[in-house]
């Protein structure tokens, strides 16, 4: 049986948010959200109501 994949908490979120912002600072607004979702996925979380 597949195990589903957790949610990320707000934790979660704010810790990607931060590794994102060390790797790339001078991101745009526009490409952050698709960055975070990206790194919470390498991470594992189900990103689909982030």
């Amino acid at each position: 049986m597949v195990k589903k994949k957790p949610y990320p908490h707000n934790n979660d979120i704010l810790n990607a948010m931060l590794r994102v912002f060390s790797r790339e600072p001078l991101i745009k607004p526009i490409d952050f959200p698709d960055k975070v979702r990206e790194e919470l996925e390498k991470e594992g979380f189900y990103v689909g109501l982030v």
